[in-house]
C-alpha cells in the first residue's frame, strides 16, 4: 500500500469510498485519467457519470475561472442574479411542459430528489411515495429512504415508501416481460387507487440497479395511471439524462412529459457541489450557462395543499 493510501485510510471516512481496485489518480484530461507514474487510463465511469464533457474541458475551465474572478458576493437566496435566473430559464426551455413552471437550484442530485419528494408530500398532504426496487435516488433524507439499492444494502426504507418491481427485459420472470410489466402496472394502480400517494418517482433507465432499459411503452403506461389518479410523476434524470441515452432526456424514448424532472451530476460538469456557489457568476459558452449549481428540479406551478396535483391542474 502506498503512502497516499495510508494517508487516505487515516484521514478520509470509509463511507465516502466505493472502490473496486487500487487506483491513484493525479490528473485527468478528456476521457483519460493519469496515475502518479504517468500511466494513462481510459475512464469508463466519467466520475460516476458526473463528468459528461470529460476532464478539464476548456469551456468548463473558462467558466469556473471567470466565476471565481467575478464572484458577485451574494447568493441567489438573498439577491437576484442574472446567471441563476438565466440557468433556470435555460433548464425550463430544455424540459417539455406548459403553464407556470419553476426550477429549484440545489447542490447535488440527492438534494434535487429530496426536495421534489418533500414538495409533493407538502402540496398533496399525503405521505406515501411509490418507488422501485433496486433504484437509486440519493444518499440523504427522503431520497435515500426511497432508494431500493440502499434498502437492499440494509438501510431503513422510508416508512411511507412502497416499492414496485422494475421490469427487466434482460431477466424476465417465468411468464415473460409482458407479464412482468402488467403485474407492475397492476400493483401501481392498486396503490394509486388508495388515495394516499403523494407521488411516484422513477428512473427512466435504472442506474445502479443494473443499467436496465425498460420495455417500450412502460413509462407511458405508468404516466397514464398517475395522470388518471392525479398523482405527480417524478422522472429522476440525474444519472441517465442530459444526452447520455442518445436523446437529451431519457424519458423522451417513451414520449412522455413528466410532472417533475430532476437533474444533477453532469449538470455541473463534474465539479464538486458547493452550496455557497449557487449564484456565482459564470461564463456563457455558446449560449449555455455553466453555473456551479450541480442539481436542479423542474417543478410545475405551486399549488395549495388541497389543490389537485394532476398535470392538467398544475399547468393552469
Amino acid at each position: 500500500m502506498s503512502t497516499l493510501y495510508e494517508r487516505d485510510e487515516a484521514a478520509v471516512a470509509g463511507i465516502e469510498k466505493l472502490r473496486f481496485f487500487p487506483l491513484e489518480v493525479v490528473s485527468g484530461h478528456g476521457c483519460t485519467l493519469v496515475t502518479p507514474d504517468g500511466r494513462e487510463l481510459l475512464d469508463l465511469s466519467a466520475t460516476w457519470t458526473a463528468s459528461g464533457l470529460g476532464h478539464g474541458h476548456p469551456a468548463i475551465v473558462e467558466a469556473v475561472s471567470r466565476a471565481v474572478r467575478t464572484a458577485p458576493g451574494s447568493g441567489g437566496l438573498s439577491a437576484v442574479h442574472p446567471d441563476s435566473v438565466g440557468l433556470a430559464e435555460d433548464l425550463l426551455a430544455l424540459v417539455p411542459g406548459t403553464g407556470a413552471r419553476r426550477v429549484y437550484l440545489g447542490h447535488a442530485g440527492s438534494d434535487a430528489n429530496d426536495v421534489a419528494l418533500r414538495a409533493c408530500r407538502h402540496a398533496s398532504g399525503r405521505r406515501t411515495v411509490i418507488a422501485f426496487e433496486h433504484s437509486y435516488h440519493g444518499g440523504v433524507g427522503v431520497a435515500m429512504g426511497v432508494s431500493g439499492v440502499h434498502v437492499d444494502a440494509g438501510a431503513p426504507a422510508d416508512p411511507d415508501a412502497v416499492f414496485l418491481a422494475y421490469p427487466n427485459p434482460f431477466r424476465p420472470g417465468p411468464d415473460g416481460i409482458e407479464a412482468d410489466v402488467d403485474a407492475c402496472l397492476a400493483r401501481a394502480q392498486e396503490y394509486l387507487a388508495g388515495g394516499t400517494i403523494a407521488c411516484l418517482i422513477v428512473e427512466p433507465i435504472l442506474s445502479d440497479g443494473g443499467l436496465v432499459v425498460p420495455p417500450d411503452g412502460f413509462l407511458a403506461r405508468l404516466q397514464e395511471l398517475c395522470t388518471a389518479a392525479g398523482v405527480p410523476l417524478i422522472c429522476d434524470e440525474v444519472k441517465m439524462g442530459l444526452g447520455r441515452p442518445g436523446t437529451l432526456h431519457a424519458f423522451e424514448h417513451d414520449g412522455i412529459t413528466p410532472d417533475i424532472v430532476t437533474f444533477g451530476k453532469v449538470l455541473a460538469g463534474g465539479w464538486p457541489p458547493c452550496s455557497p456557489l449557487r449564484a456565482t457568476r459564470c461564463a456563457r459558452q455558446r449560449g449555455a450557462r455553466c453555473s456551479p449549481p450541480s442539481s436542479a428540479t423542474a417543478f410545475p406551478s405551486t399549488r395549495p395543499r388541497s389543490a389537485d396535483c394532476s398535470p392538467t391542474a398544475s399547468a393552469d
